[in-house]
């Protein structure tokens, strides 16, 4: 069994109710929609992750970008 993170991403938990109804499925029918479903969840974790990544340097940015502004105002030399 996977460690904690990955019984509690809601990604794997959605991705292991789908895998219940794919088991349904005839053989070859099967192994296709489990493939697809593998690259699907592939994608949402590089979208996941790189949302995260892009929020994290927009905070960055406006931090820096704050604190220029006060180092501005209040006539310190940068």
């Amino acid at each position: 069994m996977g460690d904690r993170s990955e019984l509690c991403s809601p990604l794997n938990r959605a991705r292991l109710g789908v895998v219940q109804w794919l088991e349904s499925l005839p053989g070859e029918y099967k192994i296709d929609a489990m493939m697809a479903l593998d690259k699907l969840c592939q994608i949402a974790e590089q979208q996941i992750e790189q949302a995260y990544f892009d929020g994290y340097n927009h905070r960055t940015g406006s931090e820096r970008s704050r604190d220029l502004r006060k180092a501005l105002e209040s006539g310190i030399p940068t």
